[in-house]
């Protein structure tokens, strides 16, 4: 509905992380002694492919370690890592056939449920692994020792290292073989993820951890693998933080915002929220600093919708393609872009299904572009009317969101504009901004329906868009309805959620209504509750 107006060379196995099986993420947060806490890792599938993608765990926080790590054939050049900047490199270990390397990065915010990804020019297998430990020194040196065998065995040993005491330690194993059927990882430590690939040739990997080791020499442990094969492995730790900044402080979570048809208004009234939702009903602006949304709250964060015809995007020769890169440049570096919003409504008649995958990978190639050239987190969005992922409209959410399969790529977050719809509004028994209640849906059933759809596609989710209409029956209805949807926004490892605080085409959706029926208030119970939840959330 929219708003209307080093590595050294050893006797044992393979590096830190590591895996393969359709992209799947394996959440967990077994907290450790020193404060150091698992949060999640993902692997890469493991058939070959020109790509090895990894997903960011749900729950990364800004200040969190994530520890990446490439095994691969020797022969076979891959370029990356891409779509997440800022990686350092560890160390390096291998042989004339395979090789595995590690990197490292902290977590700036928002990262979670981004891509991270390898490219190579020709079909090849590969894996690669992605953990993220919370509560690491975010300034201290992560020690990784390497080790290669030279013969096949069942018992494959991580490489010794002198432990300083509390680390975290994390052992990595992985082969190439066409024999290993599992690997099962020692007593002493945790196993965070197992992969065993398929076919010829095929890479295998477990990855371990332990808390809280103590100081001296710290033996390796063996990892055992069915049958025996010849492995590599990686031996690293983490050292612990102090509890300060950049040591993994709970400073990411649920973005609560708004989109509002009167900021004054909602500025006095709820305050500063982590996220405005802004638009523009053309491309009107050269630079981001010229936009009213830039000029109405300077340096906070936006979700931002344009409109270019994505058939122009995403043809090279249109000048509007270098009209929006220049524009991009100039935008913040956590922006959430899209290009028509709702394009199943307001494309009809303009593009098709296809055109407007294009376009929208498009304008993620120029985003990807300037994130690598400036650092940048931003993100581009595929926001669709609730009612599409509910199935009652005449094109399907597939239609509309870009896979790699079928498109060559894909965007970083689906949103949907989540609405209660109205019954009986600007009728007898109830002025506009409010409902008699009949047919009153809960949010946690209106908002299961794109959450749904990004968990089937293993990315990010949002909402762009939150409409209710206050209850002549119940004056605290709307009010219980913005809490439990920040409750299963939250639970539920939505990126944001941003109230819609105007009036669109059917109804008057603004906070302001209250009681008695018909009264405007500052100060009206469901402004206060998105004011206090705002707080909360801010407040940790």
């Amino acid at each position: 509905m929219g708003l209307r107006q080093g590595a050294r060379r050893g006797p044992a196995v393979l590096g830190v992380l590591v895996a393969l099986l359709a992209s799947f993420l394996v959440p967990g947060r077994a907290e450790a002694a020193t404060g150091v806490t698992f949060v999640g890792a993902s692997h890469s599938a493991p058939q070959a492919q020109r790509a090895k993608e990894v997903v960011v765990a749900a729950g990364t926080l800004a200040g969190d370690t994530m520890l990446l790590v490439l095994t691969r054939a020797t022969s076979v050049r891959w370029t990356g890592p891409t779509g997440l900047s800022g990686w350092t490199t560890v160390a390096t270990t291998g042989t004339a056939s395979v090789t595995s390397t590690v990197y490292r990065r902290t977590a700036g915010g928002g990262e979670a449920g981004a891509r991270v990804r390898f490219d190579t020019t020709t079909y090849a297998k590969a894996v690669l692994t992605l953990g993220v430990w919370r509560g690491v020194a975010a300034d201290g040196t992560v020690t990784a020792v390497g080790s290669v065998e030279t013969s096949a065995s069942p018992s494959h040993p991580a490489p010794s290292v002198q432990a300083g005491g509390g680390e975290t330690a994390v052992w990595y194993w992985a082969d190439r073989s066409s024999t290993t059927t599992g690997w099962d990882g020692p007593a002493s430590a945790t196993t965070r993820d197992t992969a065993i690939g398929t076919g010829s040739g095929r890479f295998s990997a477990l990855l371990v951890d332990r808390a809280d080791v103590p100081s001296g020499p710290l033996a390796g442990p063996s990892a055992t693998s069915t049958p025996a094969t010849t492995a590599l492995a990686w031996t690293l730790l983490l050292p612990p933080g102090d509890g300060g900044p950049g040591d993994g402080p709970p400073t990411d979570r649920l973005l609560l915002g708004a989109a509002s048809s009167s900021w004054p208004w909602f500025d006095a009234a709820v305050g500063p929220v982590d996220m405005y939702r802004e638009f523009d009903s053309g491309f009107g602006y050269a630079r981001w600093q010229d936009t009213p949304a830039h000029r109405a709250h300077p340096g906070a964060r936006f979700e931002y919708s344009f409109r270019v015809l994505p058939q122009r995007l995403s043809t090279p020769s249109d000048p509007v393609v270098e009209q929006v890169r220049a524009f991009v440049a100039t935008t913040p570096k956590d922006i959430v872009l899209t290009v028509y919003h709702e394009p199943e409504n307001y494309g009809a008649g303009l593009f098709d299904a296809a055109q407007y995958r294009a376009g929208l990978l498009a304008l993620k190639r120029i985003v990807d572009e300037q994130d690598a050239a400036d650092g940048g987190q931003r993100m581009v969005a595929l926001v669709l009317m609730n009612i599409t992922f509910k199935g009652m409209w005449s094109s399907t959410p597939d239609d509309w969101w870009p896979t790699d399969a079928r498109d060559g790529g894909h965007v970083d977050l689906v949103s949907a504009d989540v609405y209660a719809l109205p019954h009986a509004t600007q009728t007898a028994c109830c002025p506009a901004g409010y409902t008699d209640g009949v047919d009153w849906r809960r949010p946690e059933y209106l908002m299961s329906f794109v959450r749904d759809f990004a968990a089937r596609h293993a990315t990010p989710w949002s909402v762009s868009e939150l409409g209710y209409l206050e209850d002549v029956r119940d004056p605290a209805r709307k009010s219980r309805a913005l809490r439990d949807a920040v409750a299963y926004a939250a639970a539920n490892g939505a990126h944001h959620v941003n109230v819609f605080d105007s009036k669109g085409d059917r109804a008057d959706w603004r906070l302001r209504w209250g009681s008695p029926v018909g009264t405007a208030s500052s100060t009206s119970t469901a402004t206060l509750t998105w004011r206090d939840l705002v707080a909360q959330a801010r407040a940790g």
